[in-house]
Order: structure tokens, then sequence, then C-alpha cells
């Protein structure tokens, strides 16, 4: 499932969200999360800031349930 929302011109925003449930045992499941927004700093140039959230409700053993990252980067067009 991905949504995508426009914002004017210069701006985008998105999010999507996944499920994966293990075939054997519903109960054991990976959900996967992002959320980002996407802004023109120049005809060339973007900047780009994206929310990672991968959740698996039965973790190996000293590990979290959640692994949260905040990526951001810049993108440049040679066209």
């Amino acid at each position: 499932m991905q949504t995508d929302f426009q914002f004017p011109k210069r701006a985008r925003s998105w999010q999507s969200a996944e499920f994966i449930p293990a075939v054997e045992d519903f109960e054991n499941y990976f959900l996967t999360f992002q959320i980002g927004i996407e802004a023109d700093i120049t005809k060339k140039a973007k900047l780009r800031v994206v929310l990672y959230d991968d959740y698996t409700n039965q973790p190996a053993n000293g590990r979290k349930a959640n692994d949260i990252r905040l990526v951001t980067g810049l993108s440049y067009s040679f066209n």
C-alpha cells in the first residue's frame, strides 16, 4: 500500500506500509512503514527526508522490536 499526496509544485510527500506474516505462523509478522517528504531546492536539486520504521513482533534474543531510521539526502539531476 502506498499513498502519494501532492503539495504545491515544489514539494510532495508519501507514505507506505506493509504487513508481512510468516507463511506457517501468522502470529509471527513483520511490519514496515515509511513516510517522507521531498522538496525542490532549485530546478535541479531536491532535498528528501524519510522516516523508516521496521517492526518485528518476535525479535531475536537481545534485539529490540523496532528499527527506526531517519534518512536525509540531496539529489541532483543532470538533465
